[in-house]
């Protein structure tokens, strides 16, 4: 593509990442992220937390959404809500468990008292 028109190449990022050419739509959705497009932030972000086709960066992918947000992409603001919701929840499986597992040492404990 040899457009200067800066509204094409985040369309074209879309396209080729709907065709699954996540490498070649993340170059676009990265320059354009960097120059404040908010919806290529937002995507930018949203493949840094996934790691489509290269590592996850899960605190450069909050920097892009954080910034997609500010720059009123309300998808990047859910998306963030969201994110802070499966930390605390994994957070609270995480107690669950370790109270399910003292409460079965102490029912165990009693149980090899009274045999």
């Amino acid at each position: 593509m040899n457009s200067n028109d800066k509204k094409i190449f985040p369309l074209y990022a879309r396209v080729l990442y709907k065709e699954g050419k996540y490498i070649e739509s993340r170059k676009y959705f990265e320059q354009f992220a960097k120059e404040n497009d908010p919806y290529s932030m937002y995507k930018y972000g949203k493949m840094l937390f996934c790691g489509y086709s290269w590592n996850l960066n899960v605190e450069e992918a909050i920097h892009y959404l954080n910034l997609s947000k500010e720059n009123g992409f309300r998808k990047s603001e859910l998306n963030l809500i969201i994110e802070s919701l499966k930390k605390e929840i994994e957070l609270l499986k995480a107690e669950l468990d370790k109270k399910s597992s003292e409460n079965i040492f102490s029912i165990l404990s009693v149980v090899n008292m009274t045999a």
